[in-house]
């Protein structure tokens, strides 16, 4: 068997090598102890059958194989781009949420903050008191003379 893939092979380069070397295949069916007009290598007409089948299986194989590559590397990216999809769906609640915390948060401070702003301060309490007792008795001496 191997010396039979050898041989088609050994056959395939011939064949391959010289129609590189001529300008265009040339296909010249020969009669027996007819010669041959250049040199090359003679297929029987089962011999060219077999190349034509092998060459029509190695293309089905290279078919094949580069559907599963393909299906392979799709079913890839598309792993990848589900979970690419779920990590920014996640990262996104969860940004929507720290954002509507820290709106709370802010809301509340400034509310405490206005407060804050609105209530007096017992220094401020007390210097009212001290210059409304100060104005009183300034307005007491001043009447009482």
């Amino acid at each position: 068997m191997n010396r039979h893939i050898s041989a088609v092979s050994l056959v395939l380069a011939a064949v391959f090598i010289s129609t590189s070397v001529l300008a265009e295949p040339v296909i010249s069916p020969l009669r027996k102890s007819q010669p041959a007009p250049y040199s090359g290598v003679l297929f029987n007409p089962e011999a060219v059958a077999q190349v034509v089948a092998e060459s029509e299986a190695a293309k089905q194989r290279t078919d094949a194989e580069v559907g599963r590559v393909t299906q392979a590397s799709r079913a890839h990216c598309d792993r990848e781009l589900s979970d690419t999809t779920a990590r920014h769906r996640s990262d996104q609640v969860t940004a929507d949420a720290r954002l509507t915390s820290e709106k709370s948060q802010s809301a509340l401070l400034k509310q405490q903050l206005d407060a804050q702003r609105k209530k007096p301060t017992a220094a401020l309490v007390i210097l009212s008191a001290a210059g409304g007792l100060l104005l009183g008795l300034i307005t007491g001496v001043v009447v009482t003379r």
